[in-house]
């Protein structure tokens, strides 16, 4: 399912990106990246924050879909999927 590879890529993209950042920095004693570290380090926090969120909703709304509306459900496609998990990027 892609909403789940969605929801893998998000919630793996912020320790990838930001982590090794925040432990050189917690050995350090200090931050030692500067202004554009802090914001970046904010930025991907905040980003793939809210990706996880929007997706998750993605996720609940398609369920919802499947379990009340099966006729509906059958004529989702793999498009419809697709710009969902665009809209969840927005």
């Amino acid at each position: 399912d892609w909403y789940v590879v969605s929801l893998a890529v998000s919630d793996i993209g912020h320790p990838v990106l930001a982590y090794p950042m925040i432990i050189v920095s917690s050995f350090k004693h200090a931050w030692i990246y500067g202004d554009i570290g802090c914001q970046w380090n904010g930025f991907t926090g905040f980003f793939f924050g809210v990706n996880s969120m929007t997706t998750l909703a993605v996720m609940s709304f398609n369920r919802l879909i499947i379990i009340t509306k099966p006729n509906l459900a059958r004529q989702h496609s793999c498009k419809i999927s697709a710009c969902l998990i665009a809209f969840s990027l927005l």
